[in-house]
């Protein structure tokens, strides 16, 4: 029988929200009138934003993480259990508001950000948390992540421009 990893997501406009920014749970239960639980299946990539009041402003925070077989190691957070692997956590302002933005490049390659190779989400972490440049996610090194998964899909390599350069991103 096969573990899931569930999350507690709350209404998005209560003080102290849990909201999916992406991901694909298996299943979605209704808890309430705006809360709910998701699941999802091992090795399933996710990404939460949380919402909490300040004395002074919002904080938000932003972790993408990966639900975790039972017999691998995760650590524990806030409205997942039992637990999952954390590829990402940002609590700075204009760091999530980067990674959001790493995402939407990714989503105009018309690549889904939960197919995304995990390991380019904690080489994100890195990068933000060294102040160093963002490295660009290629169709390439999606390819080579597909074929590594055992899919066997071919990723389109066309590459191409898709946009004008971000200044903050470099890419």
């Amino acid at each position: 029988m096969m573990t899931l990893t569930h999350v507690q997501l709350t209404d998005p406009n209560a003080p102290r929200a849990v909201v999916m920014q992406f991901g694909k749970p298996v299943i979605d239960t209704p808890c309430g009138e705006m809360d709910r639980t998701v699941s999802f299946r091992p090795g399933s990539v996710f990404a939460l934003v949380r919402c909490r009041p300040g004395l002074k402003s919002t904080h938000f925070h932003l972790s993408i993480l990966r639900a975790v077989k039972p017999s691998e190691p995760a650590s524990k957070v806030e409205h997942v259990w039992p637990g999952a692997q954390v590829l990402l956590r940002l609590v700075a302002w204009d760091k999530v508001m980067c990674a959001l933005r790493v995402g939407e490049r990714i989503k105009q390659m018309n690549i889904y950000l939960e197919e995304v190779d995990p390991e380019y989400w904690s080489r994100i972490h890195r990068a933000l948390d060294q102040r160093a440049a963002i490295p660009p996610y290629t169709y390439e090194e999606h390819g080579r992540y597909l074929i590594r998964r055992g899919r066997g899909q071919e990723a389109d390599t066309t590459g191409g421009e898709y946009g004008a350069v971000d200044p903050l991103l470099g890419w």
